[in-house]
């Protein structure tokens, strides 16, 4: 509330060290032209992409796209990739 930041908690205190961090970056954003009209938040997404928007459907491509980075095989690349679709769904 203090500094006018809704639905923003630092549950812990190590979260606290990246906040100037993060209050500098936005800055540094908020000046470069075109990234600073970008506006991008879960609604946005999700209408944008439809069922890919998902937050289950982000996290399985993403976690595919790892497996694939870090070498795995078939079937650990799609464990991967249900796991993490997973952990985004919860």
């Amino acid at each position: 509330k203090y500094f006018g930041l809704e639905g923003i908690s630092l549950p812990t205190l190590s979260s606290v060290v990246f906040f100037p961090v993060g209050l500098l970056v936005d800055k540094i954003i908020d000046h470069i032209p075109g990234l600073n009209r970008i506006h991008i938040d879960p609604e946005t997404v999700q209408k944008k992409f439809g069922i890919f928007g998902e937050p289950m459907m982000v996290g399985t491509i993403l976690g595919i796209l790892l497996g694939v980075i870090a070498g795995y095989d078939f079937k650990k690349v799609l464990l991967l990739g249900i796991s993490i679709g997973g952990v985004m769904f919860i």
